[in-house]
Parts: C-alpha cells; sequence; structure tokens
C-alpha cells in the first residue's frame, strides 16, 4: 500500500505571545498494513488497519508542531464489488 495522499491542513503555530496560521499542502504516506479483519456488519467488506505518516514536512511545521513526527494509525474501510475492492471510508487518527 504505497500511496501518497495531497491534504490542505491548518496548523496553529505560536503560544501566548502572539500565535499564526500557516495553510500548508501536507503529502501523507501509507507504511505499512498491519492488520485485516471481517467487517461486522456486511460480509462483503473489510476493516484494513495501517500506519502512516506524513513526507516531505516543512521545517517551519516540523519545528513547532509534534502532530506531524512519527507514524500514526488508520484504518480503511473496503468493500467487495464484482469488479474489485474499493475504499468506502477511511480514518486517519
Amino acid at each position: 500500500m504505497k500511496s501518497v495522499r495531497q491534504v490542505n491542513t491548518l496548523i496553529p503555530i505560536g503560544g501566548s505571545q502572539g500565535a499564526a496560521t500557516v495553510k500548508v499542502p501536507l503529502k501523507r504516506r501509507a507504511v505499512e498494513v498491519t492488520g485485516i479483519k471481517d467487517a461486522p456488519f456486511d460480509k462483503d467488506s473489510k476493516v484494513v488497519q495501517f500506519t502512516w505518516e506524513y513526507v516531505d514536512v516543512p521545517e517551519p511545521v516540523n519545528r513547532y508542531t509534534g502532530t506531524t513526527a512519527g507514524l500514526h494509525s488508520g484504518e480503511a474501510l473496503f468493500k467487495l464489488y464484482d469488479d474489485g475492492w474499493r475504499i468506502e471510508g477511511l480514518q486517519v487518527n
């Protein structure tokens, strides 16, 4: 599972002395599929658990936020159709 998705994220920067909000496009990359299980409500669906990370994060964003560093977890809901699997839902933490 090697895909890169670009998202627009608002990241607050600063403390009590002042604050700024920077809008930067961030890329996420799936690192590893950590589990696959049956969806509890549909025999033709699977829940895929995975880890992901941000890539190419600008240095100022890295410096002032801790939320972009390291691995994060996520789950995707896949449903089997007659032409193959499709993503029905995505949750990233």
